[in-house]
């Protein structure tokens, strides 16, 4: 189990929605508050992850549609998906997800993955 200050260092978890772009899966994204705009999300794409260097955190979590997946048939051996991004940035451990879900479903998903990470006042 982690100290609260631990798992803080160690560990991201991003809720949010995905887009798999099957066009150009590198530009698939997660979509993010943004708080420059009303109405536009802000966006975080594959490229955008991948370029970046993580050294210190170990998992994100991704609950949001869509970050295990890549619908593009010319590129089906490739691994372009937004949790591979993550990799390339150096987490070593992302649960992602290939499909949409209910909002209510992960959360008692994400409860019960952080149950034996976290102490029982933090999850």
């Amino acid at each position: 189990m982690l100290e609260s200050s631990d798992a803080l260092e160690v560990l991201r978890h991003i809720g949010s929605h995905g887009i798999s772009n099957t066009l150009d899966p590198s530009d698939s994204c997660l979509l993010l508050n943004n708080p420059e705009s009303d109405n536009a999300p802000g966006r975080l794409a594959v490229k955008d992850i991948a370029s970046t260097r993580n050294a210190e955190v170990q998992l994100a979590y991704l609950s949001a549609y869509f970050t295990a997946e890549n619908k593009s048939k010319q590129l089906a051996d490739e691994v372009i998906r937004i949790a591979n991004a993550f990799q390339l940035a150096d987490f070593s451990h992302i649960p992602a997800t290939m499909w949409e879900s209910e909002d209510r479903v992960c959360s008692e998903v994400a409860t019960e993955f952080y149950k034996p990470l976290l102490p029982k006042e933090e999850i």
